[in-house]
This record gives C-alpha cells, sequence and structure tokens, in this order.
C-alpha cells in the first residue's frame, strides 16, 4: 500500500476549487495521474481508497460521492461534513475575508446535501463503495457527522460508523489510524 497524504494549504481554502484554488481540479487532473505514473501501483477504483480527517475528511467523502467510479473506499475522521451552526464553531471558523470564502466552498460541497440530492444512477454507484465514519464523543464535528450518516441510512448507502472517546485533535485522529488501514485494505481485497 501506498500512503500519499497531500497539503491541501488548510489557511488558503481546503480542497475545493474557488475563485482563486483550484485543488479539486488539481487533484483530480494532475495529482492522481502523477502517482500513478511515478509509482508502481494499479490505477483502478479497487485499488484506490480516499481518506482524511477535518478538513480533508470532508473532501474525502465529497471527492468519492463526485467520482464515485475512482475509490474503492472512503474513511472519514471527525469530518467537515457540513458547516456546524455558529455557536459550535470553534473560533477559527468565525467569519473574516478568508474563512468566508472556504465557507461558501464548504456550503457548496456539503456532504449532507450532496446525498440528500443525489440521482438514483450515482446513488447506485456510492452504494458499491465502502463508507466509514469516525467521529469523537467530544468532536465540534459530530452533529454533522451524525447527520451525514442520517442522509445516507435514508439513502441506504450501507456504512460504518465509531463513535469513540476524544475530540477534534491529532491524538485522536492517530487513534483512528488503526481502524482505518484494515479498513481500507480490505477494501483492497473486495472485503
Amino acid at each position: 500500500m501506498i500512503i500519499v497524504t497531500p497539503d491541501a494549504n488548510r489557511v488558503k481554502n481546503g480542497y475545493f476549487d474557488t475563485k482563486d484554488w483550484s485543488y479539486e481540479t488539481f487533484f483530480f487532473e494532475e495529482f492522481i495521474p502523477y502517482i500513478e505514473t511515478k509509482y508502481r501501483i494499479s490505477g483502478i477504483k479497487s485499488s484506490r481508497a480516499v481518506a482524511g480527517f477535518s478538513m480533508g475528511g470532508g473532501g474525502a467523502v465529497v471527492y468519492a460521492i463526485k467520482h464515485p467510479d475512482m475509490f474503492s473506499s472512503v474513511y472519514a475522521m471527525s469530518s467537515l461534513m457540513s458547516l456546524p451552526k455558529p455557536k459550535e464553531r470553534p473560533a477559527a471558523m468565525n467569519p473574516n475575508p478568508q474563512s468566508m470564502e472556504f465557507g461558501q466552498s464548504v456550503l457548496a460541497n456539503d456532504c449532507i446535501a450532496l446525498i440528500e440530492n443525489i440521482d438514483q444512477t450515482r446513488l447506485e454507484k456510492l452504494r458499491k463503495i465502502k463508507w466509514f465514519v469516525d467521529c469523537g464523543d467530544d468532536d465540534f464535528l459530530l452533529d454533522v457527522n451524525t447527520k451525514f450518516c442520517r442522509a445516507m441510512k435514508e439513502a441506504k448507502v450501507p456504512f460504518e460508523l465509531r463513535i469513540r472517546d476524544g475530540d477534534h485533535n491529532f491524538e485522536y485522529w492517530t487513534s483512528a489510524l488503526y481502524l482505518a488501514l484494515p479498513f481500507v485494505s480490505d477494501g483492497f481485497k473486495g472485503k
């Protein structure tokens, strides 16, 4: 297994295309093709997974929803699936010019809304992806993660959900790797 962890420059705009930031386009048109030509790996869905934590977890989920033919499994840790209510957001998410553009990109790629408004053809493809949502019980994003899971359940998309003891921090995400790596590896084996 080759694990690649790109940096979407979280102080900029994150994982989606915005006015001055074409990260999503870069990811699919340049980054993945480069990795798949640079390293001896199979460039097929059954050999490719996407995962992330926080903002990157939301990006991973959106990428799989938008490109269901590319990924066999998704592991989302403490993911920014949607913007939490203003009173539930940390101070870093309070409105300023940079966070407002970022917030607009998250709203435009709201994971919950994407599932609630998905067409049947794409929905069938999502059902062929292995999904895992992992969030701490003290995480400020717990509500949006569970709302996403409710939308998935309503759409009859199978998924696994774990709510474990923890917060929105590296201690939690490090512990999640013990679940994420076997989950992704099993997905490559078709389990």
